[in-house]
C-alpha cells in the first residue's frame, strides 16, 4: 500500500482528469447488458473496500450467468496488491479451470 501512496502522490493527475474520471464513473451503468455475457466471469472484491461496497461484487456475480464471486477477506479497494499471493491464486485457479 505503500508504493501506491507514493506512486500517487508521484503521479496526481490534474483536476480536469479528476473530475471526467469521477463524472465518468458516477454516469456509466451496464447493468442492462450484463446478464448477456456468455464467457466464464470471476468477480473478485476486498471486503474491507470503503470505495465500493461489497455488496456491489454481490450484485455483479448476480448479474452475470454463472459468474463466480470471490471476496478477500481485509481487502480494502487495492485489495489486488495488498493481497497480491490470494489474488494469484484465485486467478490461477480460475484460469485453470475454463
Amino acid at each position: 500500500v505503500d508504493r501506491i501512496v507514493e506512486w500517487r502522490l508521484e503521479t496526481d493527475p490534474s483536476e480536469d482528469a479528476y473530475e471526467w474520471q469521477s463524472a465518468a464513473a458516477s454516469t456509466f451503468d451496464a447493468s442492462d447488458r450484463l446478464a448477456d455475457l456468455d464467457v466464464p466471469t470471476l468477480v473478485l472484491h476486498g471486503t474491507a473496500d470503503q470505495v465500493l461496497p461489497v455488496e456491489n461484487a454481490d450484485l455483479l456475480a448476480e448479474a452475470i450467468p454463472d459468474a463466480t464471486l470471490v471476496t478477500v477477506e481485509g481487502g480494502s479497494h487495492l485489495f489486488f496488491v495488498e493481497k497480491a499471493d490470494r489474488v494469484t491464486g484465485e486467478l490461477r485457479g480460475f484460469f485453470a479451470d475454463v
